[in-house]
């Protein structure tokens, strides 16, 4: 069957007869359906109008479920998917589908984050987390914390950061099979505390993180963190150069990771005083 066929005997079901009885949207969504997997193959650029009509098919029928199913088919296909998102998370809410409320607000935010809207970004993951702590989500509560951290720190927020992933340690340590990202969390927090002008902090911190996890020090973050405070409080410019540099060598550090190092780095060279 002909993609405009689909289209026109989609059109029928929707509207029904002359009087409009006779309307059938489930059936109307699956010939949309079926008409923009026909574009898809053939390339036709109407694919992401027939969804559009699909979804509001399955919303004129109450089966929201769909709808938002079919709105999560389009996204690849969008020019601007933030409304489309946005549209799904609308939905999802409505309903109390968190799980997909949460997965469309975590696209929402990486979408804000290609933008570099850091502030709506934010927002986005704070309602995320939210929707995931509704179907009690540990994994995905988790995984966007440490986002969320990661946008304070890159926003200068370090206080923020310090507090979303001092929970993310504790965390961490509670469960056997997540200790081993316990060392990862460390060095954030104790990065912050330092980019933050708090040395003592980071140095307590540290030593609180030590006693914790007594296998901290002999892994690679664990030598590493280390190597940065000892060279921060003796203004080792050398020292600290050597270890970023060995580190990223071995492990690769995240962009935004180095250039709060860079700013550290900084007061070392300028030999500001930053042992508060």
């Amino acid at each position: 069957m002909s993609i405009d066929t689909l289209i026109s005997d989609a059109e029928k079901k929707f509207k029904g007869n002359l009087f409009g009885c006779g309307k059938n949207y489930d059936e109307a969504a699956e010939l949309y359906i079926q008409a923009g997997n026909q574009c898809l193959i053939q390339q036709d650029d109407r694919v992401t109008q027939l969804y559009q009509k699909a979804a509001e098919c399955y919303v004129a029928d109450n089966n929201i479920y769909r709808a938002i199913d079919i709105y999560f088919k389009m996204i690849p296909y969008m020019n601007d998917k933030i409304p489309i998102v946005d549209k799904i998370v609308t939905l999802a809410v409505s309903q109390g589908y968190w799980n997909s409320a949460a997965k469309a607000t975590e696209m929402l935010a990486s979408l804000y984050k290609e933008q570099f809207n850091n502030h709506q970004a934010i927002e986005a993951y704070q309602k995320a987390i939210q929707y995931h702590t509704y179907d009690n989500k540990k994994y995905s509560i988790r995984s966007c914390s440490q986002q969320l951290g990661l946008l304070y720190l890159e926003s200068g927020n370090y206080e923020k950061c310090i507090h979303i992933y001092e929970e993310l340690a504790t965390d961490a340590l509670s469960e056997k099979l997540s200790r081993y990202v316990h060392p990862g969390y460390v060095i954030i927090i104790v990065i912050c505390h330092l980019a933050n002008s708090d040395v003592i902090g980071a140095e307590r911190y540290l030593e609180q993180a030590q006693t914790d996890n007594p296998g901290l020090n002999n892994t690679y973050e664990g030598r590493f963190i280390q190597n940065i405070v000892d060279s921060v409080k003796s203004y080792d410019v050398t020292k600290f150069t050597q270890t970023v540099y060995d580190y990223d060598c071995l492990k690769k550090l995240d962009n935004i990771l180095c250039k709060v190092l860079l700013k550290i780095r900084s007061f070392i060279e300028g030999e500001e005083s930053i042992l508060i």
